[in-house]
Protein backbone atom coordinates (compact mmCIF):
# COMPACT_ATOMS: atom_id res chain seq x y z
CA UNK A 1 0.00 0.00 0.00
CA UNK A 2 1.31 3.42 -1.07
CA UNK A 3 1.24 4.81 2.70
CA UNK A 4 1.11 1.13 5.14
CA UNK A 5 -1.24 0.10 7.86
CA UNK A 6 -0.54 0.98 10.79
CA UNK A 7 0.11 -1.71 13.19
CA UNK A 8 -3.56 -1.00 14.86
CA UNK A 9 -5.53 -1.56 11.96
CA UNK A 10 -6.15 -4.92 12.63
CA UNK A 11 -7.54 -4.51 16.45
CA UNK A 12 -9.27 -0.83 15.26
CA UNK A 13 -11.35 -3.03 12.26
CA UNK A 14 -12.98 -4.71 14.09
CA UNK A 15 -13.49 -3.25 16.91
CA UNK A 16 -16.49 -2.05 16.36
CA UNK A 17 -17.89 -4.89 15.23
CA UNK A 18 -16.91 -6.55 18.19
CA UNK A 19 -18.88 -4.10 20.11
CA UNK A 20 -22.10 -4.53 18.01
CA UNK A 21 -22.05 -8.26 17.97
CA UNK A 22 -21.30 -7.74 22.38
CA UNK A 23 -24.45 -5.84 22.80
CA UNK A 24 -26.54 -7.69 20.71
CA UNK A 25 -25.08 -11.20 22.15
CA UNK A 26 -25.92 -10.14 25.40
CA UNK A 27 -29.61 -11.12 25.80
CA UNK A 28 -28.25 -15.32 25.53
CA UNK A 29 -26.52 -16.12 29.11
CA UNK A 30 -22.65 -16.48 28.55
CA UNK A 31 -22.07 -14.86 25.08
CA UNK A 32 -20.83 -11.16 26.33
CA UNK A 33 -18.35 -13.08 28.80
CA UNK A 34 -17.12 -14.55 25.46
CA UNK A 35 -16.82 -11.18 23.53
CA UNK A 36 -15.25 -9.42 26.54
CA UNK A 37 -12.44 -13.07 26.50
CA UNK A 38 -11.85 -11.94 22.70
CA UNK A 39 -12.15 -7.91 23.56
CA UNK A 40 -9.69 -8.64 26.26
CA UNK A 41 -7.04 -10.93 24.39
CA UNK A 42 -7.25 -8.14 21.13
CA UNK A 43 -6.25 -5.83 23.67
CA UNK A 44 -3.31 -7.76 25.78
CA UNK A 45 -2.06 -9.10 22.26
CA UNK A 46 -1.27 -5.45 21.00
CA UNK A 47 -0.05 -4.62 24.36
CA UNK A 48 -3.07 -1.69 24.94
CA UNK A 49 -4.84 -0.24 27.79
CA UNK A 50 -8.10 -0.72 27.47
CA UNK A 51 -9.13 3.11 26.84
CA UNK A 52 -7.06 2.93 23.50
CA UNK A 53 -9.38 1.72 21.25
CA UNK A 54 -12.48 3.77 22.85
CA UNK A 55 -12.36 7.08 20.40
CA UNK A 56 -14.17 8.87 23.35
CA UNK A 57 -11.73 7.80 25.74
CA UNK A 58 -8.80 8.28 23.17
CA UNK A 59 -9.91 11.69 22.76
CA UNK A 60 -9.21 12.96 26.07
CA UNK A 61 -6.80 10.91 27.41
CA UNK A 62 -4.12 13.37 28.98
CA UNK A 63 -0.28 13.19 28.35
CA UNK A 64 0.81 11.28 31.33
CA UNK A 65 -1.93 8.30 30.67
CA UNK A 66 -0.43 7.91 26.77
CA UNK A 67 2.92 7.61 27.61
CA UNK A 68 2.63 5.28 30.49
CA UNK A 69 -0.46 3.44 28.80
CA UNK A 70 1.19 3.09 25.33
CA UNK A 71 4.76 2.55 26.45
CA UNK A 72 4.47 -1.19 26.03
CA UNK A 73 2.17 -0.91 22.54
CA UNK A 74 5.54 1.47 21.50
CA UNK A 75 8.22 -1.53 23.09
CA UNK A 76 6.05 -3.77 20.78
CA UNK A 77 6.30 -2.32 18.12
CA UNK A 78 9.72 -2.02 17.75
CA UNK A 79 10.01 -5.84 18.97
CA UNK A 80 7.67 -6.54 16.14
CA UNK A 81 10.08 -4.52 13.48
CA UNK A 82 13.14 -5.78 14.48
CA UNK A 83 11.97 -9.17 14.25
CA UNK A 84 10.39 -8.40 10.74
CA UNK A 85 13.39 -7.34 9.79
CA UNK A 86 15.58 -10.37 10.66
CA UNK A 87 13.08 -12.82 9.56
CA UNK A 88 13.15 -10.50 6.24
CA UNK A 89 16.78 -10.20 6.05
CA UNK A 90 17.18 -13.91 6.61
CA UNK A 91 15.51 -15.09 4.39
CA UNK A 92 16.85 -12.60 1.59
CA UNK A 93 20.25 -13.53 2.25
CA UNK A 94 19.19 -16.92 2.09
CA UNK A 95 17.86 -16.57 -1.04
CA UNK A 96 20.51 -13.94 -2.63
CA UNK A 97 23.80 -16.02 -1.65
CA UNK A 98 25.87 -17.03 -4.69
CA UNK A 99 23.78 -14.93 -6.54
CA UNK A 100 24.34 -11.80 -5.48
CA UNK A 101 28.47 -11.88 -4.18
CA UNK A 102 28.97 -8.30 -3.12
CA UNK A 103 26.17 -8.94 -1.34
CA UNK A 104 27.19 -8.75 2.64
CA UNK A 105 23.61 -8.15 4.67
CA UNK A 106 20.43 -6.38 4.27
CA UNK A 107 19.32 -3.69 6.06
CA UNK A 108 16.25 -1.70 6.59
CA UNK A 109 15.45 1.46 7.31
CA UNK A 110 11.56 2.52 8.94
CA UNK A 111 9.96 5.32 8.33
CA UNK A 112 11.05 6.63 12.16
CA UNK A 113 12.45 5.74 15.25
CA UNK A 114 9.68 4.03 16.93
CA UNK A 115 11.30 3.72 20.47
CA UNK A 116 14.42 5.94 20.38
CA UNK A 117 16.29 6.19 23.36
CA UNK A 118 15.09 9.36 24.89
CA UNK A 119 12.07 9.39 26.04
CA UNK A 120 10.37 12.80 25.19
CA UNK A 121 11.09 11.58 21.26
CA UNK A 122 8.86 9.91 18.72
CA UNK A 123 5.97 10.01 20.51
CA UNK A 124 4.41 11.84 17.12
CA UNK A 125 4.41 8.16 15.88
CA UNK A 126 2.09 7.06 18.10
CA UNK A 127 -0.45 10.41 17.49
CA UNK A 128 -0.12 9.29 14.15
CA UNK A 129 -0.71 5.49 14.27
CA UNK A 130 -3.80 6.26 16.02
CA UNK A 131 -4.48 9.20 14.13
CA UNK A 132 -4.87 7.09 10.75
CA UNK A 133 -7.14 4.30 12.59
CA UNK A 134 -10.03 7.37 13.83
CA UNK A 135 -8.59 7.38 17.60
CA UNK A 136 -7.06 10.89 17.24
CA UNK A 137 -5.52 11.65 20.80
CA UNK A 138 -6.49 15.11 20.66
CA UNK A 139 -6.32 15.90 24.16
CA UNK A 140 -2.33 14.20 23.92
CA UNK A 141 -2.11 16.11 20.28
CA UNK A 142 -2.36 19.61 22.11
CA UNK A 143 -0.78 18.84 25.15
CA UNK A 144 2.11 16.94 24.86
CA UNK A 145 3.66 19.13 22.68
CA UNK A 146 2.85 22.66 24.07
CA UNK A 147 4.94 20.80 27.32
CA UNK A 148 7.57 20.15 24.78
CA UNK A 149 7.58 23.68 23.28
CA UNK A 150 8.04 25.00 26.67
CA UNK A 151 11.08 22.96 27.60
CA UNK A 152 12.64 24.05 24.32
CA UNK A 153 11.71 27.39 24.58
CA UNK A 154 13.31 27.63 28.25
CA UNK A 155 16.29 25.51 26.55
CA UNK A 156 16.29 22.45 28.80
CA UNK A 157 15.57 21.03 25.29
CA UNK A 158 16.68 20.97 21.68
CA UNK A 159 14.24 22.55 19.39
CA UNK A 160 14.67 19.30 16.82
CA UNK A 161 12.39 17.73 19.58
CA UNK A 162 9.36 19.55 17.95
CA UNK A 163 10.71 18.39 14.17
CA UNK A 164 7.85 15.53 13.85
CA UNK A 165 5.10 17.51 15.61
CA UNK A 166 5.83 20.39 13.47
CA UNK A 167 5.38 18.25 10.25
CA UNK A 168 1.86 17.51 11.56
CA UNK A 169 0.98 20.79 12.02
CA UNK A 170 0.87 20.58 16.19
Amino acid sequence: MDDGVSLLWPACSNHEALKKFSKLMAVRPGAEKVVELVLSDMYRSLQLPRWALEPAQARSAAPGAVTIGLQPYRVSVNGWRRDLALSIGGRLGERLAGQVPELAEVAFDWNEDWCPEEPDRGWEGIYEAFDRCGLRLVRFGEEFPAQLRACVDSGVLPRSMLAGWEKLGL
